[in-house]
């Protein structure tokens, strides 16, 4: 073991017998091993301790604590700093929370609502009203929201005052993100064991998807890279794949955020059925600027595209095929559907986003809720029909 360094020799005085001092940093072997190792222990925490509270020796820097065993143990300045942050930024959130609610009560005297049911809805309302704006960008309207909602969350303290971590997996780094994960596979090894749930269906999760990694690293508080979010999405999608998923609904919506395709949903065309073939197909418009886009979209085809009965002549370069394409290929239907139609109007980029506007809209009849909100946000490709 490598030699002591001045800091950590520490003076143990024992009040019963003063022939078993130690001075000057010397002793007798056990003793000056007792003394290494308590050192060794506490200084990796940022802790020193010095010997009975009856007789102690000055240590520079830090504020000391007594415990319960009479031994004095002194808090590093760091800890020291981390404590006195957290608490001035608590005093903080208390202070903006009182005008929060001093303000909210002004408010409601002011709209003739009652100041003990007057709620967030009312508030943001009574904003919008009080104090209109034609901003385009919603953060940046005049808004009254509580503190904990506007200042970004802080992580509570993970350790006490002796240094001592809370959380058994804090040295991993992101010990939420990996308790998360622990529980998780937890669940999966313990579904078999359960008893079947009363309906096996997961149909609770079809109008809602799993939490965005910005939203679940909020939700963490914890920065996590894109390889441990996706090994997140993996591990929780095999948890909600199982035939007893049922049994963790409750936990398994507390990851998920309901999809907010209702706004454009009715935008999409009606499926029709053709009588020959009993095929479906859908005829929809799509409009980029100048241009409009009118085509007939059959499931069940060969890929046969018949854009002004010249297939796709009228877009001779590449960039323009691409983005055609590119709802196809997000749906993984490229030589599946059969599309026949006429674009019109000027420019041939526009031509272009309107037919891909129209072939985005007819794919998305046919598929899914969770498909289609999947289009919306343009997930692993550029935008589909936004």
């Amino acid at each position: 073991m490598a030699a002591p360094t001045r800091s950590c020799i520490y003076r143990i005085v024992n009040n019963s017998s003063k022939k078993h001092n130690i001075t000057n940093g010397t002793c007798r072997q056990n003793q000056h091993r007792t003394a290494i190792c308590q050192a060794l222990s506490f200084e990796k925490f940022g802790i020193r301790t010095v010997g009975s509270s009856s007789n102690i020796g000055q240590i520079d820097g830090g504020t000391r604590t007594e415990t319960t065993h009479g031994k004095v143990l002194q808090i590093s300045r760091a800890v020291q700093s981390y404590l006195q942050k957290a608490d001035e930024h608590d005093k903080m959130l208390a202070h903006h929370q009182k005008e929060f609610d001093l303000g909210k009560r002004y408010l409601a005297k002011m709209m003739g609502a009652d100041p003990q049911n007057f709620s967030q809805q009312d508030i943001d309302e009574a904003i919008s009203y009080l104090l209109p704006s034609g901003l385009f960008s919603k953060r940046a309207r005049p808004q009254m929201k509580p503190p904990a909602e506007v200042f970004p969350h802080r992580k509570a303290a993970e350790f006490d005052n002796s240094g001592r971590p809370y959380h058994f997996l804090f040295y991993t780094g992101l010990p939420n993100y990996y308790d998360l994960m622990h529980t998780v596979a937890c669940k999966i090894e313990d579904l078999p064991h359960r008893p079947a749930p009363e309906s096996t269906n997961s149909k609770f999760l079809e109008s809602s998807d799993w939490l965005s990694q910005k939203a679940l690293e909020s939700h963490l508080v914890e920065n996590i890279k894109e390889q441990q979010y996706e090994r997140f999405k993996r591990l929780i999608t095999k948890l909600a794949e199982h035939p007893k998923a049922a049994l963790e609904k409750e936990f398994l919506m507390k990851y998920r955020v309901p999809l907010s395709s209702g706004h454009w949903s009715a935008a999409l065309p009606s499926i029709q059925v053709e009588d020959e073939m009993e095929r479906r197909y859908v005829q929809v418009e799509g409009k980029r600027k100048n241009a409009t886009a009118k085509i007939t979209l059959w499931e069940r085809g060969t890929g046969v595209m018949n854009i002004n009965g010249r297939g796709l002549a009228d877009f001779p370069e590449l960039y323009q095929r691409e983005q055609i394409m590119t709802p196809l290929a997000f749906v993984d239907k490229i030589g599946a559907v059969d599309c026949e139609g006429v674009v019109e109007g000027v420019g041939e980029s526009s031509r272009a986003g309107a037919l891909r506007l129209a072939l985005s809209l007819g794919l998305a009849a046919f598929e899914s809720q969770t498909t289609q909100e999947q289009m919306r946000q343009g997930k692993g490709h550029s935008m589909c029909y936004k």
